[in-house]
């Protein structure tokens, strides 16, 4: 009868290969875990981003109505009761730029 005979070293790489498949899809395990919680807690930034932008826009409503209100209540008037006087010469102020780099 003819035996056939296993040698050890075709396990051994089929080991090797074995653990490196198992490592590589470890590793895209993990890094697809790292991605999505990355995204949800993108996500859950950006609704509270969203939250406290229409916040500050109520804010600024609010205050434009305050101006509003009390830009219609002022007058030439009322501001003579509060001490303002007419200016005989009005000085006027321009700036050439606002940038920075076009002032030098």
């Amino acid at each position: 009868m003819n035996t056939i005979h296993h040698s050890a070293v075709p396990l051994v790489f089929e080991k090797k290969v074995l653990l490196s498949v198992l490592s590589l899809g470890g590793l895209c395990a993990v890094v697809y875990v790292y991605f999505m919680g990355f995204s949800i807690l993108h996500t859950v930034e950006r609704e509270e981003f969203t939250r406290e932008a229409v916040h500050v826009q109520e804010e600024v409503a609010a205050l434009e109505r305050t101006y509003l209100t009390r830009s219609a209540e002022l007058s030439p008037e009322v501001a003579r009761q509060n001490g303002f006087v007419a200016v005989a010469t009005p000085t006027y102020i321009a700036r050439t730029s606002l940038s920075y780099n076009n002032s030098r």
